[in-house]
């Protein structure tokens, strides 16, 4: 566990979580914008609580996703020192995690009776470079890099590979079905019932 009281002493540290969905033959990335600029789901943390922690409450409170799988490790992210509110220490550090979630609904707030968002949306890593400040250049190279690694293709090879061979496998079944028909039909054999594929309860 990270304390970041000696962090903040230095920089004004912002934590937050880049989510990833594997969507439309691509991994897509969760951006939001508030106002005019778009981010991703990131927060303040509090002096005596952990980055990773943080990440994900400010991402909770942000998207309200709660299936997060940091299936890419724990590793993070930071970006190069940016001004903001007066202040030019400020650093955001980015953790990614995928998420099964596609549609999001922006949390409401009872204090403030609205979203602090104003729209969300999945882009691609490409995509993103039209949406994002600058100050998340490396944070998006950083994805790129995480996006070619052995666990991120075995992931996306896995599911293009099982969708491939069911639509294989639907092919044949239906080509056999209609070649069994078609020979009962010009033999006049009934088929036989099929068998029970589970032991009666």
């Amino acid at each position: 566990m990270e304390d970041l009281k000696n962090i903040i002493q230095n920089k004004q540290l912002s934590c937050g979580v880049v989510p990833v969905l594997f969507a439309w033959g691509d991994w897509q990335l969760l951006i939001l914008r508030r106002g005019a600029t778009w981010d991703f789901p990131a927060g303040s943390a509090s002096v005596h609580e952990d980055a990773l922690e943080a990440a994900k409450r400010e991402t909770l409170a942000a998207t309200g996703l709660d299936d997060l799988d940091f299936a890419f490790g724990e590793d993070f992210k930071e970006t190069v020192p940016y001004t903001s509110n007066g202040t030019d220490n400020n650093v955001g550090r980015y953790y990614v995690a995928e998420t099964r979630t596609e549609k999001i609904t922006l949390p409401a707030p009872a204090r403030l009776g609205k979203p602090p968002h104003d729209e969300w949306r999945w882009v691609t890593c490409e995509e993103a470079e039209e949406f994002l400040p600058p100050r998340l250049t490396h944070v998006l190279d950083w994805l790129r890099e995480k996006r070619q690694t052995e666990r991120a293709i075995d992931r996306f090879w896995k599911q293009v590979l099982v969708s491939a061979v069911n639509e294989d496998l639907d092919r044949m079944a239906a080509a056999a079905a209609a070649e069994a028909a078609a020979a009962a039909a010009a033999t006049g054999d009934v088929p036989a019932p099929c068998c029970c594929r589970s032991s009666p309860s």
